[in-house]
């Protein structure tokens, strides 16, 4: 049996995959005789990862939202002022 700092990160993302598959902790550690507290482990690490990973993806684009709520304004003010300009001009011929 290997200690925890001695699986690689390929290997661990392995086993996590195989444990969402199968639905089985024990299971899992069983056919590769790791401790099931082990992979459990692992498990719940990579869901706070994916948990942190995803509220940075949602921050980004949140702010990049943000952005384009600004442009849109800024268009809409610029069609609004085209279209008093060219209604004038139409009064004017």
């Amino acid at each position: 049996m290997m200690k925890n700092n001695k699986y690689t990160n390929k290997f661990k993302h392995k086993i996590v995959n195989e444990v969402k598959k199968v639905e089985s902790t024990t299971l899992v550690a069983k056919k590769y005789n790791i401790p099931p507290s082990t992979v459990y482990y692992w498990v719940k690490k990579s869901e706070k990862s994916i948990t942190s990973d995803t509220y940075n993806d949602f921050m980004l684009l949140n702010k990049e939202n943000e952005i384009l709520k600004k442009i849109i304004m800024e268009k809409d003010i610029e069609i609004h002022t085209f279209k008093e300009l060219l209604g004038k001009k139409q009064i004017l011929l």
